[in-house]
């Protein structure tokens, strides 16, 4: 029988994994060997798949025994997926608030419940805590009784390759897990946290159905009402018009960058973007084809060392510092980019720079507030908006900060400096304020 060897460490836990009991995560449960072997209910299948596909750990957490299951993914290596085993005599509550919540707090109690988690990754090589059914960052937590009624209590992407979505790839996996297991139903609560709600509603708007959807999951329960709502919302979002949301917005100040943001993305798409519909989907898979952690990334050059970015990211940063509101700082850099444009279109187009007294005392001509404009002179490093990329930089002969605008080449940099996901999020945001206006 062959192993694989990984190393920690802490020592804490057995290292040592069965090749004959590693699974790949992203197509778990492919062999028919374990297809076959779980045919049964789940409160059977539970003990073959313990018996046969995990091996048991050398500590107890709180009386309960732990089984781990060894994964394996190609960009992440070898990682556990353990099982804990809760029985009415080892437990300290036997009863189910979970169950109470998904209206299942008529079922009988059950003598056994199974614990089923996939630790964050800095905890793989570490044992279980006592605690870990309040641990926040696990990439996985479920709770199934032997009844085959379960709940997902917690979900977070273990490889994070969508900034949107990150949780899919988490979500694949316990969905293939529930159904080899035959679990009967499964409950999650849908936090009502502000992120959680934008993303259900962007990929809701995109794809016309909330992003639990895809695994089977519908609301139910909750607040009277609040699905029905939430449904009309998308419905409502996603047909409408991209060009009717640039004229109901155009006395709102953020207008000139969401008119900007969707000219940009519709040069890059070879269909006609006509709804909000259809926008989304073309940002999220236009996303999908970025390399992670490069949705700022440019190939410009500033000679700063900066990396350009977002509007949206720098005005955000500067409102932290400051006592004007995102509105006058937008303001005020809009300013400075029509100088440089000019500036630029004077010097027939060679990109040389102009001096921070000079775009001073132009930007003065439009801005009475000195010490606004100082302020975000002082914060320039290099930003980008649309397919211009504006940097401060030192001119090496006069030892004075210059201001300089470039323009990139079409693709050569994802929206050209854009935060793709702050620009999603923006947009969704915007419109989904003006529902009660625009109905």
């Amino acid at each position: 029988m062959g192993s694989i060897v990984f190393h920690t460490q802490s020592n804490k836990r057995k290292n040592r994994v069965n090749s004959e009991k590693l699974f790949e995560f992203e197509n778990f449960a492919v062999p028919d060997s374990m297809i076959k072997t779980l045919s049964g209910a789940f409160r059977d299948n539970i003990r073959i798949f313990l018996q046969n596909f995990a091996e048991i750990e050398e500590y107890t957490v709180n009386e309960m025994p732990v089984w781990c299951t060894s994964l394996f993914s190609e960009n992440e290596g070898v990682f556990p997926l353990y099982t804990l085993e809760e029985t009415v005599r080892n437990s300290i509550d036997p009863l189910c608030h979970h169950c109470d919540l998904s209206g299942w707090g008529h079922h009988f109690i059950c003598k056994r419940k199974y614990h089923l988690i996939i630790p964050a990754k800095e905890n793989w090589n570490e044992p279980l805590d006592e605690d870990f059914a309040e641990i926040q960052s696990h990439s996985l937590y479920g709770l199934i009784h032997c009844n085959g009624y379960g709940h997902l209590i917690r979900i977070n992407g273990l490889k994070n390759k969508s900034r949107f979505f990150a949780a899919d790839d988490s979500m694949e996996f316990w969905d293939r897990l529930c159904t080899v297991l035959r679990t009967r139903k499964i409950s999650a609560l849908h936090v009502s946290r502000k992120e959680a709600v934008q993303l259900s509603l962007i990929h809701g708007v995109a794809y016309g159905e909330p992003w639990y959807e895809k695994w089977g999951y519908k609301f139910s329960g909750g607040v009277p009402g609040i699905t029905e709502q939430f449904n009309s919302a998308i419905l409502f979002l996603s047909s409408l018009r991209i060009d009717t949301i640039i004229s109901d917005f155009k006395n709102k100040s953020h207008v000139r960058r969401l008119r900007e943001m969707i000219e940009i993305y519709r040069k890059l798409s070879d269909k006609p973007l006509i709804t909000i519909s259809d926008l989304l989907n073309f940002m999220l898979a236009f996303e999908s084809r970025i390399p992670t952690g490069n949705s700022n990334a440019c190939s410009f050059d500033s000679g700063t060392g900066e990396t350009p970015m977002g509007l949206e990211t720098f005005v955000d940063i500067m409102t932290k510092d400051c006592r004007w509101s995102a509105r006058r700082l937008e303001e005020v850099l809009f300013v400075i980019i029509d100088q440089l444009k000019k500036h630029k279109a004077n010097n027939l187009e060679r990109e040389r720079g102009i001096s921070r007294q000079e775009l001073r005392d132009e930007a003065r001509k439009s801005i009475g507030d000195t010490g606004l404009i100082d302020f975000v002179l002082k914060s320039i490093k290099c930003f980008a908006v649309d397919n211009q990329i504006v940097s401060r930089a030192i001119n090496p002969f006069s030892r004075l900060a210059e201001f300089t605008i470039h323009e990139t080449q079409q693709g050569t940099c994802i929206g050209r400096g854009f935060d793709l996901s702050q620009d999603v999020r923006f947009f969704v945001i915007m419109c989904y304020q003006g529902i009660p206006r625009l109905g």
